[in-house]
Protein backbone atom coordinates (compact mmCIF):
# COMPACT_ATOMS: atom_id res chain seq x y z
CA UNK A 1 0.00 0.00 0.00
CA UNK A 2 1.56 3.24 -1.08
CA UNK A 3 1.21 6.04 2.11
CA UNK A 4 -1.14 9.13 1.38
CA UNK A 5 2.16 11.03 2.33
CA UNK A 6 3.75 9.12 -0.64
CA UNK A 7 0.67 9.83 -2.82
CA UNK A 8 1.08 13.84 -1.85
CA UNK A 9 4.65 14.04 -3.09
CA UNK A 10 3.58 12.32 -6.54
CA UNK A 11 1.11 14.23 -7.79
CA UNK A 12 3.08 17.42 -6.52
CA UNK A 13 6.26 15.95 -8.40
CA UNK A 14 3.46 15.30 -11.70
CA UNK A 15 2.53 18.57 -11.60
CA UNK A 16 6.22 20.29 -11.74
CA UNK A 17 7.41 17.32 -13.90
CA UNK A 18 3.63 19.46 -16.76
CA UNK A 19 5.08 22.50 -15.92
CA UNK A 20 8.74 21.17 -16.59
CA UNK A 21 7.44 19.44 -19.66
CA UNK A 22 5.72 22.48 -21.02
CA UNK A 23 9.41 24.04 -20.40
CA UNK A 24 11.22 21.18 -22.19
CA UNK A 25 8.21 21.12 -24.99
CA UNK A 26 8.07 24.95 -25.33
CA UNK A 27 11.86 25.58 -25.78
CA UNK A 28 11.91 22.10 -28.09
CA UNK A 29 9.70 23.45 -30.68
CA UNK A 30 10.85 26.94 -30.73
CA UNK A 31 14.44 25.45 -31.61
CA UNK A 32 13.10 23.20 -34.04
CA UNK A 33 10.79 26.29 -35.47
CA UNK A 34 13.78 27.89 -35.54
CA UNK A 35 15.72 25.16 -37.84
CA UNK A 36 17.58 23.10 -35.00
CA UNK A 37 17.29 19.46 -35.40
CA UNK A 38 15.65 17.61 -33.06
CA UNK A 39 18.55 16.26 -31.28
CA UNK A 40 20.06 19.46 -30.59
CA UNK A 41 17.07 21.05 -29.99
CA UNK A 42 16.06 17.75 -27.39
CA UNK A 43 19.50 18.62 -25.39
CA UNK A 44 19.04 22.16 -25.06
CA UNK A 45 15.40 21.76 -23.69
CA UNK A 46 16.78 19.31 -21.42
CA UNK A 47 18.42 21.52 -19.61
CA UNK A 48 16.20 23.70 -19.20
CA UNK A 49 13.46 21.36 -17.82
CA UNK A 50 15.91 19.61 -15.33
CA UNK A 51 16.93 23.22 -13.64
CA UNK A 52 13.60 24.02 -13.62
CA UNK A 53 11.75 21.07 -11.94
CA UNK A 54 14.58 20.57 -9.69
CA UNK A 55 13.53 24.47 -8.22
CA UNK A 56 9.84 23.46 -8.22
CA UNK A 57 10.33 20.04 -6.71
CA UNK A 58 12.47 21.89 -4.01
CA UNK A 59 10.10 24.73 -3.40
CA UNK A 60 6.80 22.86 -3.82
CA UNK A 61 7.14 19.25 -3.63
CA UNK A 62 9.45 18.63 -1.35
CA UNK A 63 9.84 21.63 0.34
CA UNK A 64 13.32 21.12 1.20
CA UNK A 65 14.21 25.17 0.67
CA UNK A 66 16.66 26.25 3.52
CA UNK A 67 17.37 22.53 4.95
CA UNK A 68 19.99 21.35 2.26
CA UNK A 69 22.82 22.56 0.55
CA UNK A 70 21.74 23.48 -2.73
CA UNK A 71 24.63 22.73 -5.03
CA UNK A 72 24.77 19.29 -3.16
CA UNK A 73 21.09 18.95 -3.61
CA UNK A 74 21.20 20.40 -7.12
CA UNK A 75 23.80 17.97 -8.00
CA UNK A 76 22.18 14.54 -7.05
CA UNK A 77 18.99 15.54 -8.86
CA UNK A 78 21.23 16.00 -11.97
CA UNK A 79 22.50 12.64 -11.52
CA UNK A 80 18.92 10.55 -10.89
CA UNK A 81 17.87 13.11 -13.43
CA UNK A 82 20.71 11.76 -15.96
CA UNK A 83 19.71 8.20 -15.34
CA UNK A 84 16.10 9.35 -15.89
CA UNK A 85 17.55 11.13 -19.03
CA UNK A 86 19.03 7.82 -20.40
CA UNK A 87 15.48 6.36 -20.18
CA UNK A 88 13.69 9.42 -21.53
CA UNK A 89 16.31 9.87 -24.29
CA UNK A 90 16.36 6.06 -25.28
CA UNK A 91 12.61 6.25 -25.67
CA UNK A 92 12.20 9.57 -27.43
CA UNK A 93 14.85 7.78 -30.23
CA UNK A 94 12.88 4.55 -30.43
CA UNK A 95 9.73 6.50 -30.72
CA UNK A 96 11.15 8.94 -33.57
CA UNK A 97 12.75 6.10 -35.29
CA UNK A 98 9.92 3.60 -35.11
CA UNK A 99 6.63 5.78 -35.06
CA UNK A 100 6.70 7.38 -38.87
CA UNK A 101 4.13 10.17 -37.69
CA UNK A 102 6.69 11.17 -34.71
CA UNK A 103 9.35 12.22 -37.66
CA UNK A 104 6.72 14.29 -38.80
CA UNK A 105 5.35 15.41 -35.16
CA UNK A 106 8.32 15.03 -33.09
CA UNK A 107 6.91 16.32 -30.02
CA UNK A 108 4.86 12.87 -29.76
CA UNK A 109 8.47 11.17 -28.95
CA UNK A 110 9.21 13.78 -26.35
CA UNK A 111 6.17 12.71 -24.68
CA UNK A 112 6.82 9.23 -24.67
CA UNK A 113 10.13 9.64 -23.59
CA UNK A 114 8.69 12.02 -20.60
CA UNK A 115 6.56 9.58 -19.71
CA UNK A 116 8.62 6.49 -19.85
CA UNK A 117 10.71 7.96 -16.78
CA UNK A 118 8.84 9.07 -15.08
CA UNK A 119 8.75 6.85 -12.34
CA UNK A 120 12.42 6.47 -11.76
CA UNK A 121 12.97 10.13 -10.80
CA UNK A 122 10.39 10.41 -8.91
CA UNK A 123 12.08 7.81 -7.04
CA UNK A 124 15.23 9.29 -7.38
CA UNK A 125 13.89 12.24 -6.43
CA UNK A 126 12.22 11.58 -3.20
CA UNK A 127 14.70 9.27 -1.63
CA UNK A 128 17.83 10.57 -3.04
CA UNK A 129 18.05 14.12 -4.07
CA UNK A 130 16.10 15.67 -1.64
CA UNK A 131 16.74 13.67 1.48
CA UNK A 132 17.43 15.43 4.75
CA UNK A 133 21.10 16.09 5.05
CA UNK A 134 21.95 15.78 8.69
CA UNK A 135 22.85 18.37 10.97
CA UNK A 136 26.35 17.29 11.40
CA UNK A 137 27.02 17.01 7.69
Amino acid sequence: MISAETRGYFARFLSVGGIGFLADAAVFQGLVWLGQGPIAARIASTVVAVTVTWYLNRRLTFRTSGVNRRSTEYLRYWLVASVGLVINFGAFLLVLATVPVAKQVPILALFAGAGAAVIFNFLGARYWAYRKESAQA
